[in-house]
């Protein structure tokens, strides 16, 4: 693991975070569905971190309810946000009812409380480049079970991601996109992968 990469980890289905140093400061590439915006939030302010060099903050998968979660961990840190899409609607035929409900009930407090709806800084795509921020990084699109989901990766070799991988193993159900997404990856210059969840491995130790 590269020394200028620290692991936060928030415990249980939270999922990873990865804070990188970088030449201008830093930048927070956040993994997971869940949030807990305050644990994390002590958890940057103890590693020295504040508005003055938290530059961005990356979701590699995330959707409108933990964008919003996260909506006052960006303004306590006054920093830019990036994300590949956000979904504004919901499509009732792949959904179950209880995620029907949640989804409606969340629409309702958001207009009853005058609630804005969240807006990145910055819509990312495949092919994005990150050094304006410091980082020599660009962005991959992969998609997995959100179409929302990116990697980034690093001229090093290190690639974030959340949605294909948990620990060393990928997620996807199907047997062939399994086959055809480790292949994909293993086309392109990556050495380590850090997951949404476990630990960071070594690409090559997967066996196809």
């Amino acid at each position: 693991m590269k020394k200028y990469i620290t692991t936060i980890k928030l415990g249980g289905s939270e999922g990873n975070c990865y804070l990188i140093k970088t030449s201008t400061g830093f930048i927070l590439v956040v993994t997971g569905e869940k949030s807990n915006h305050q644990n994390l939030e002590e958890e940057l302010r103890d590693l020295g971190i504040n508005s003055e060099n938290l530059n961005l903050i990356i979701f590699t998968h995330c959707n409108l309810s933990v964008c919003h979660n996260y909506a006052k961990l960006c303004k306590k840190f006054n920093t830019k946000t990036a994300i590949h899409v956000v979904n504004r609607s919901i499509n009732f035929e792949t959904k179950t009812l209880i995620q029907i409900i949640k989804y409606i009930l969340r629409k309702l407090i958001l207009n009853i409380s005058g609630t804005k709806e969240f807006e990145p800084d910055l819509i990312i795509d495949e092919g994005y480049n990150l050094s304006e921020y410091g980082l020599n990084a660009r962005v991959i699109y992969m998609p997995g079970y959100s179409n929302s989901s990116i990697g980034i990766l690093t001229e090093n070799g290190e690639l974030f991601c959340d949605d294909i991988f948990i620990h060393n193993m990928p997620q996807i159900t199907d047997e062939k996109d399994n086959l055809r997404i480790v292949k994909t990856l293993k086309n392109l210059f990556i050495d380590i992968v850090y997951p949404g969840q476990g630990e960071p491995f070594p690409l090559n130790s997967l066996k196809i």
